[in-house]
């Protein structure tokens, strides 16, 4: 993560940049964002932001930028202070689709003090390996996920997905990190055919669940089990007939570790070109416009 940058929207100007974090200056960005007037501070600031309230301002935009894209919030500015824009129900839109209906226990910028998590949007805390959340500017080693060398604060992450993040694994929410294919893996309780899956997992920043090994394999039978134990569950394999061949979802053939029922794949009837979980959690090949199956999806970590 490079910067968190702020901007206004006011009646003469489209954007204007007020605000913009620097790495490794000891200030705390909060620090820098609530000092008046007169004060010294060490992250880039617009002195118009000690004008806020005169300024007419219509629009306030977050950006931060990141290698893979930067990312974006809007919020309703008017009749605000430099604190009070910052808050759930002046967002006027985000990368998340959960962050309205999610339940949080932080919007603000202040956020949580004793750790000294500002600029925060966070769904819940529970002991560290249970924070999630979407948005955080992390400025102490309070738990073993927001630890950064001091030239690296304030070490700010947020959700890739769509929705709410596990801060410690970086799994979206409601999905569960496998280390040793450094993935995380969500079985879904619904019917759909293969395609409709292959969007729901997409829309999640991902795609069918791809066990490629015998251990990853194994962890998608037991978080299918847990969902459904009796419940077939397409997973990201499928086959290409002008290529001849089983193709993972991200389209690398299909290697050495296979987990087929016996006899399959048979192709029965000539169209079951998708994969499945199948009787004594053995694959099958199934067809793909079959809605009475589930699913499971895989995404790459935060």
């Amino acid at each position: 993560m490079m910067a968190t940058n702020a901007l206004i929207s006011i009646s003469t100007v489209r954007w204007l940049q007020v605000f913009a974090t620097v790495k490794g200056t000891g200030q705390t960005a909060v620090h820098a964002w609530s000092a008046g007037a007169g004060v010294s501070v060490l992250h880039h600031k617009n002195p118009l932001v000690e004008q806020w309230g005169s300024l007419g301002i219509k629009r306030v935009k977050i950006v931060l930028e990141a290698p893979t894209g930067d990312v974006e919030l809007i919020f309703n500015g008017e009749n605000t202070d430099k604190f009070s824009w910052f808050s759930q129900d002046r967002l006027i839109s985000s990368p998340w689709n959960d962050v309205n209906s999610e339940p949080n226990d932080f919007f603000s910028i202040t956020g949580y003090a004793r750790p000294l998590r500002t600029f925060f949007i966070n769904r819940s805390h529970d002991g560290c390996p249970r924070d999630f959340g979407w948005l955080v500017l992390a400025e102490r080693n309070h738990c073993a996920w927001e630890r950064a060398p001091v030239d690296q604060r304030p070490y700010i992450l947020f959700s890739r997905g769509t929705t709410y993040v596990n801060w410690n694994d970086g799994c979206p929410g409601g999905y569960r990190y496998h280390q040793h294919s450094r993935s995380c893996y969500k079985a879904f309780n619904r019917r759909t055919n293969y395609n409709s899956a292959a969007e729901t997992c997409s829309s999640d920043g991902g795609t069918l669940a791809m066990p490629r090994d015998s251990t990853t394999n194994t962890f998608l039978i037991n978080l299918k089990d847990a969902v459904d134990n009796n419940g077939y569950f397409w997973f990201g394999l499928s086959y290409r007939a002008k290529e001849g061949r089983w193709v993972w979802a991200d389209g690398a053939a299909l290697g050495s570790f296979t987990s087929w029922y016996p006899k399959m794949p048979d192709n029965s009837g000539g169209n079951e070109d998708c994969a499945e979980y199948w009787t004594n959690d053995k694959w099958n090949d199934y067809k793909c416009s079959d809605s009475s199956r589930k699913f499971i999806c895989q995404v790459t970590p935060n």
